[in-house]
């Protein structure tokens, strides 16, 4: 899976998993004569563009580990590996109480022994006092920021909630943790942050621009800001979504035929999480990529589902095909194509599969501002206030970019402001 010195600790530590090679037979609910086959996992992965798991990515995972989000697709998964890792303790920090049962109940039917310790943790990480409490009394070595809201035309419909959630909650979640001296700050945040043309994907930029402006000030924490592309049967993933549509009988729904996405396996998703973990720096917030090659064409994606389940594509070339394709337009906040970082020329690392990005921040003075701006529009309730000040401040950067990189796509609107806002993160101010 990732490398045969993990595959030794889980061997010693008698933790198993195995990868699902085939997905269930599926039955049409709109045509009860047709049949879906059964799909094999592995060619759906292969559709994706990545060649394989990272090798190694077990790191240094010790200690106390407060994963948020823990429920979650990506919390659980991440749970799940962390698990085998033999940590301390694992706090599972989740606001649905629902998806915190389940994950809690899995990890105890997993685990072996009395170690880890676990502790389900109900609670939100726009909680400020209820983080402080539950890192005092689970002081965390680690923390794993995977909490976020993160379905696109939910958060742009409910744009402050989603403010509150992943801009003011990173805060509040970053604040607790310097104050219980964490020793590393991983967040996970996505490549619709990279010049964003939603709600979502620009409360998760300032996410990120908050990470590191913690990192300037902070003296032991180490940080790191991991950047996923879309994980294969995720929550919100197009994969379910692709997958019930052919047992349906179709139509598979495309927002555009010429969309573009990058997509990754959930066990890959965690190997990067972990693998930039060990990569975290002090007074610094990298931005790590997967090196993902061509972003995949969202119709040839939806035809290798169509043919994984054994049926054919319909459209104008083929009338003959089992599942029809239909395009129904981009949604409000979608962008044509995805990106995965600003800059033009991202450096390597010393992991063959893992690109680092040092790209400009806001100034503290910016970052405050800012702040209080969305603090403001929450207080008021104004959604039209939220959206002007994100999308005001989760622009600036990429202005500052724009002489050297061409965007692919329109910005934001830019603030009337000089550059005296923005901080280079390769060592500038």
């Amino acid at each position: 899976m990732i490398g045969t010195a993990f595959q030794a600790l889980v061997s010693r530590m008698s933790c198993h998993w195995q990868s699902v090679r085939q997905l269930p037979q599926l039955h049409s609910q709109r045509s009860p004569g047709l049949v879906v086959p059964a799909v094999p996992a592995r060619s759906l992965d292969s559709a994706a563009g990545w060649p394989g798991a990272l090798p190694g990515g077990e790191g240094s995972i010790t200690g106390t580990i407060l994963i948020t989000g823990a429920g979650g697709s990506i919390g659980s998964a991440l749970c799940q590996r962390l698990l085998c890792l033999g940590p301390a303790k694992l706090v599972l920090l989740d606001h649905s109480e629902t998806n915190l049962y389940q994950i809690d109940r899995r990890l105890r039917l997993e685990s072996s022994g009395d170690r880890p310790m676990i502790v389900p943790a109900l609670g939100s990480v726009t909680d400020s006092r209820f983080l402080r409490r539950l890192m005092a009394l689970h002081p965390p070595q680690t923390v794993f920021h995977a909490a976020a809201c993160k379905h696109v035309p939910l958060v742009e419909m409910n744009p402050l909630a989603g403010i509150e959630t992943n801009v003011l909650g990173t805060q509040r979640l970053l604040d607790a943790s310097l104050n219980a001296t964490v020793r590393r700050f991983i967040l996970v945040s996505t490549d619709k942050a990279v010049r964003p043309q939603g709600v979502m994907g620009a409360t998760k930029r300032l996410a990120e621009l908050l990470v590191q402006d913690s990192a300037r000030e902070a003296a032991i924490t180490r940080f790191a800001i991991v950047r996923f592309g879309n994980v294969l049967g995720s929550s919100g993933s197009v994969l379910p979504l692709f997958r019930e549509q052919v047992a349906r009988g179709g139509p598979v729904t495309l927002t555009d035929p010429e969309a573009t996405r990058y997509f990754m396996t959930p066990d890959e998703a965690i190997d990067l999480l972990l693998v930039s973990a060990d990569l975290a720096e002090r007074r610094n917030a990298p931005t790590f990529v997967p090196r993902m090659g061509r972003a995949i064409s969202m119709r040839a994606f939806a035809e290798s589902v169509i043919r994984e389940a054994g049926l054919r594509p319909r459209d104008v070339d083929h009338p003959d095909g089992d599942i029809e394709i239909t395009s129904i337009g981009l949604r409000s906040g979608e962008k044509l194509h995805e990106e995965l970082h600003l800059s033009a020329h991202p450096r390597p690392t010393l992991h063959p599969r893992i690109l680092r990005i040092d790209e400009p921040s806001l100034s503290q003075s910016a970052m405050a501002l800012a702040l209080e701006e969305l603090e403001t529009a929450i207080r008021h309730g104004s959604d039209t206030a939220g959206r002007k000040a994100l999308f005001r401040w989760a622009a600036v950067e990429a202005d500052a970019l724009a002489a050297t990189r061409r965007p692919t796509v329109d910005a934001a609107p830019l603030p009337a402001r000089g550059p005296h806002l923005l901080h280079n993160a390769t060592g500038g101010g």
